[in-house]
C-alpha cells in the first residue's frame, strides 16, 4: 500500500513541473534509441543466427594464401575431400550472376551454382518441387534449376504453372524443378539455384571455376580439432607446388558464413567500438538526467530531513525518490524501443531504395525481437541505477542535522565541486567533436555531390568480367577477344561506343633521362588499359590522339597520361613524344612508352583534391592486358535491353565468360553521393543530438552547483554585490570548464582531421569555419545553459539564501 502512495506521489511531482518531465524522458529517450538501435543494428549484422534447422552447426570452410582468404580451386578441392574426416557433410558453391529471359526480355539475376546436396544440407525442402538430385550435374542430363520465393513471386507472379516450366538462362533451356520457401537465400544471397556441372570439378585442368564450401563439423569434433586436420590436409597437399614456386593454398580453417560476411574478427571490433561509441553517448544521457533529478532531489533536502527527523526510514526515502526515475526510465524505454523499431525498418528501406537488397544476406533482415528487448530492459536497468538509486544515496546519506540547523540546503564540497567541472568538460568535449565532424562532413558531402569526377556517367554500363585462364592463357588469345568483344558490341543496334578496359591500381613509373636511386623516389600514377578510344566515356583529349586501333602488340609502345601527371612532370613543355616506363614491364628498350596524347583528369581516389588522384597513365590492352576486365558501353534506348546485349554477345563469343558484376555507372555515382548525403546527415543529427544532451546536462550541473551555492550567493549580495555581479561570477565559473572543453574538442578534432585527411581532405578555409561555427554554436549554447540558472539564482530574497549553510 505504501508502495502505491508513493508512485502516486511520484507522479503527482512530476505532473507539477511538466517542462521538467518531459526534457528528461526525451533526453533519456534520445540516449536509449541510439543505443538500443545501434546494438540491434550491429548484433544482427555480426552475430544474427543462419535461419535454418540446426543452423548453428553450419560452416564454411576458408582456404588462405600467403595471409590472404581465397576460394578453392573445384578440382583441388574435389581431390582433397575423401582426406576429410572431420567433417559430416559438406559441399562446393560459388556465386555468380546470369542471363534469365522472362518472356522474351533478358534480365541479370545472381545465382548459385551448388552441389546437388545443398538443400539436403541446409534441411530446407522446396515448397513447391523438388530439390536437386545427384544425377542433376550429369552433361547427359536435362538442365534444371531451383527459384527463390521472391522471384517466383516477382517475375512469375507466383503462378504454380512456373514447375516444369521452361526458361532460358545464360541462353539455354532450362526446366524449373522447384521454388523455395519464402525468405530462404542459403548460402548467402541466392534466388536462383543451377546444379554445378559435373566435368568442373572431375576434370584435371585447374584454374576453371573456383569455388567456396559448406560444411557441418561432426558432433564429437572440436572446431580446434577440426582446424588442425584441415591445415595438416592443406600442407600435405600443397607441399610440392609450392616447392615449384607455383600459386598454392597455404592453409583451411573454418569459419561462420556469418563472420565471412564480416571479414570475421575485423566485424567483431566494429561491433564492440560502436557499440562502446553510442554506450557513452547512453551514459552521457543517464548523467544528465541523473543531474536534473539530483538537483531536483537537492531542493528537497530540508523535506527530507524534517521527515528523517520524525522518523521515516532511510531505505522507503530513497525508494520514494527512486520512483521518479523509475517512472522517467520506463518511459523513455518504450519510447526508445519504438523510436528504435521504427529505425531498424528504415534500415531495410535505405537497403531496397538503394537497390542494394539483392546483393544482402538473406539473415540480414533488421526489426525488434526478443534480444533486441531483453538489451532494453538491461538499458533501463542500468539508467534507473545512474538516474534514481546513485542520486538518492548521495542526497540520504548527507548531514540532516546540519541541514535543519542551517534551516535549508547543504553546501557543495571541492571534491563535488571538481566533479562537477571535469563532467562540463567533458561533455562539452564531446558536443565539440561531434559538431566538428557533422559540419566537416557536411563540407565534404557538398563537395562530392558536386564533383566532376571527369567521366560521363549517362548512359553507360559497366561490366566485370572474368576469362577462364587456361582457355585464354596467352596475350594474343586474350587481345583477340577483347577487340571481338568490342566490335561485336558496337555491332549492336542498341550499343553506340564499346571499350574493354583494365585497371592496374597505382603503381610506379619512371621518366627517361631520370635516375632513381630508391623505388620510393619513382612517382606514382593509376595505370589503365584500354582496347580503343575512350572519349564517349567523358575524357577528353586535350593534345595529340588517342589510343585506338593503331596501336597493337607489334607497334610502337604507346600511352596517354592525364593533364595533372604531364602539368606536373613535364611541366615547361609538352609531354608528347616522351617515354615512361612502367615497374613491374620486362625492362628492355621495347617496354619504353611514348606519350601520344594528353587527355582530361578523371578522378583516382581520395582526397579529391590532392593532385596524386589524378595521375593517371593509359596504355593499349593489346601491350598491357590482365585475365580480368572491364567492358564499358555506352547504349541507346531502354537500359534494359542493353543490360541483355553484354550477356548475348558474351555468350555468342564464348559461353564461359562470366560477368561477375553489371552496373549503370550513373548508378553507382548516385549511389555514392546519397551513401554521402546519408553518412552526412547522421554525422549532423548525432552532433545536434550531442548538443541537445550536453546542454541539457550543462544546465542541469549548474543548476545542482548554483544550488548549493546559494549560501555563498547570499553573502555576496548582502555585502553589495549586485544582480549583474553575480550573474557574471556565476557565468565566468562555468565559462572556465567550457573554455577547457572548447579547447580539448577543437585539438581532438584537428587529431581526427589529420588522421583522416587520405579520405576526407578540404582546403584549409574549410576547417577554419567547421572550427569558427564549432566555437559559435557550442559557446552559445553553454552560456545559455549556464545562464539561466545563474538569472534563476538572484531571483531568491537574500535573507532567504543566508539560512543555508556552506
Amino acid at each position: 500500500m505504501n508502495y502505491l502512495l508513493d508512485i502516486k506521489y511520484a507522479f503527482r511531482l512530476l505532473a507539477k513541473s511538466p517542462l521538467f518531465t518531459i526534457l528528461t524522458t526525451i533526453v533519456l529517450a534520445g540516449g536509449l534509441a541510439v543505443s538500443i538501435f545501434s546494438y540491434s543494428f550491429l548484433h544482427t549484422f555480426v552475430f544474427s543466427d543462419l535461419p535454418l534447422p540446426e543452423g548453428e552447426s553450419i560452416v564454411k570452410l576458408q582456404a588462405t594464401e600467403q595471409g590472404y582468404d581465397r576460394m578453392f580451386d573445384a578440382v583441388d578441392f574435389a581431390a582433397i575431400r575423401p582426406q576429410i574426416s572431420t567433417l559430416s557433410e559438406y559441399g562446393m558453391y560459388y556465386s555468380t550472376s546470369v542471363l534469365l529471359d522472362i518472356n522474351g526480355q533478358a534480365q541479370s539475376h545472381n545465382a548459385t551454382f551448388s552441389e546437388w546436396n545443398l538443400f539436403q544440407f541446409s534441411r530446407v525442402q522446396p515448397l513447391m518441387g523438388r530439390a536437386f538430385r545427384p544425377d542433376d550435374s550429369s552433361p547427359r542430363s536435362e538442365k534444371v534449376a531451383v527459384i527463390g520465393y521472391d522471384l517466383w513471386q516477382s517475375k512469375f507472379f507466383g503462378t504454380p504453372d512456373i514447375l516444369d516450366s521452361t526458361i532460358k538462362i545464360n541462353g539455354k533451356n532450362t526446366r524449373v524443378v522447384g521454388v523455395m520457401p519464402q525468405g530462404y537465400g542459403f548460402p548467402v544471397a541466392s534466388k536462383l539455384w543451377l546444379p554445378i556441372p559435373e566435368p568442373l570439378f572431375t576434370t584435371q585442368n585447374r584454374d576453371q571455376v573456383y569455388v567456396d564450401v559448406y560444411a557441418r563439423i561432426k558432433p564429437d569434433i572440436a572446431q580446434n580439432v577440426a582446424n588442425d586436420a584441415l591445415s595438416r590436409i592443406a600442407k600435405n597437399t600443397y607441399e610440392m607446388r609450392r616447392q615449384n614456386s607455383d600459386t598454392a593454398i597455404d592453409d583451411i580453417y573454418i569459419t561462420t558464413f556469418q563472420a565471412a560476411q564480416t571479414n570475421g574478427a575485423d566485424g567483431i571490433i566494429v561491433f564492440t567500438i560502436l557499440n562502446i561509441v553510442t554506450g557513452f553517448i547512453f551514459l552521457l544521457a543517464a548523467i544528465n538526467v541523473g543531474n536534473l533529478l539530483l538537483a531536483r532531489m537537492n531542493a528537497r533536502t530540508k523535506e527530507i530531513s524534517i521527515r528523517v527527523a520524525l522518523g521515516a526510514p532511510q531505505k522507503r526515502l530513497i525508494v520514494q525518490m527512486m520512483w521518479e526515475s523509475i517512472i522517467i526510465c520506463v518511459a523513455g524505454g518504450v519510447i526508445a524501443l519504438l523510436l528504435s523499431g521504427w529505425a531498424l525498418q528504415q534500415v531495410n528501406q535505405f537497403w531496397i531504395n538503394m537497390n542494394l537488397a539483392d546483393g544482402l544476406a538473406y539473415w540480414w533482415h533488421w526489426g525488434l525481437d526478443l534480444n533486441t528487448i531483453f538489451a532494453t530492459i538491461i538499458f533501463i536497468f542500468v539508467a534507473i541505477i545512474m538516474t534514481g538509486v546513485l542520486p538518492a544515496l548521495h542526497v540520504t546519506g548527507g548531514d540532516f542535522n546540519a541541514i535543519l540547523r542551517g534551516g535549508t540546503r547543504g553546501a557543495a564540497s571541492s571534491k563535488g565541486n571538481k566533479v562537477t567541472r571535469m563532467l562540463l568538460t567533458t561533455e562539452i568535449t564531446v558536443v565539440t567533436v561531434l559538431m566538428y565532424l557533422g559540419i566537416v562532413s557536411s563540407f565534404f558531402a557538398n563537395q562530392l555531390i558536386n564533383l566532376d569526377i571527369g567521366l560521363n556517367t549517362k548512359n553507360i554500363l559497366s561490366a566485370q568480367v572474368s576469362l577462364p585462364a587456361e582457355r585464354y592463357d596467352s596475350h594474343p588469345r586474350r587481345n583477340a577477344l577483347y577487340q571481338n568483344i568490342a566490335s561485336r558490341l558496337q555491332q549492336q543496334s542498341s550499343v553506340s561506343d564499346a571499350v574493354v578496359t583494365t585497371s592496374f591500381g597505382k603503381n610506379t613509373f619512371m621518366q627517361q633521362g631520370i635516375k632513381y636511386q630508391l623505388e620510393q623516389d619513382k612517382p606514382q600514377a593509376v595505370i589503365r588499359s584500354v582496347s580503343g578510344n575512350i572519349q564517349f566515356t567523358g575524357v577528353q583529349l586535350l593534345t595529340g590522339r588517342y589510343i585506338d586501333s593503331r596501336d597493337q602488340g607489334n607497334t610502337m609502345p604507346a600511352a596517354m597520361i592525364s593533364k595533372t601527371l604531364a602539368q606536373t612532370y613535364w611541366p615547361e613543355g609538352s609531354a608528347i613524344g616522351k617515354q615512361l616506363k612502367i615497374s613491374g614491364e620486362v625492362e628492355t628498350a621495347s617496354t619504353w612508352a611514348t606519350i601520344v596524347g594528353v587527355v582530361s583528369d578523371r578522378v583516382e581516389g581520395t582526397p579529391v583534391s590532392d593532385p596524386k588522384n589524378l595521375m593517371t597513365i593509359y596504355r593499349p590492352i593489346s601491350q598491357l592486358d590482365s585475365g580480368n576486365i572491364n567492358i564499358e558501353y555506352k547504349f541507346i534506348g531502354s537500359e534494359q535491353q542493353a543490360r541483355s546485349v553484354i550477356y548475348e554477345t558474351l555468350y555468342a563469343i564464348d559461353s564461359e565468360v562470366r560477368i561477375s558484376a553489371l552496373k549503370s555507372m550513373e548508378e553507382l555515382l548516385v549511389m555514392l553521393r546519397d551513401l554521402t548525403h546519408s553518412a552526412t546527415q547522421l554525422f549532423l543529427k548525432c552532433g545536434l543530438f550531442a548538443l541537445a544532451l550536453g546542454v541539457t546536462g550543462i544546465y542541469g550541473l549548474t543548476a545542482n552547483s548554483v544550488t548549493q551555492r546559494q549560501h555563498e550567493i547570499g553573502i555576496r549580495r548582502a555585502l553589495g554585490a549586485n544582480d549583474q555581479n553575480i550573474i557574471r561570477w556565476l557565468v565566468k565559473l562555468g565559462a572556465r570548464p567550457m573554455l577547457k572543453g572548447l579547447s580539448i574538442g577543437l585539438v581532438l578534432s584537428a587529431i581526427l582531421s589529420f588522421a583522416t585527411w587520405q579520405i576526407i581532405a578540404l582546403d584549409i578555409y574549410l576547417y577554419a569555419i567547421s572550427a569558427l561555427v564549432v566555437i559559435v554554436i557550442t559557446s552559445t549554447a553553454v552560456l545559455s545553459a549556464i545562464y539561466l540558472p545563474a538569472r534563476r539564482s538572484i531571483q531568491l530574497e537574500p535573507s532567504e539564501t543566508l539560512r543555508c549553510e556552506d
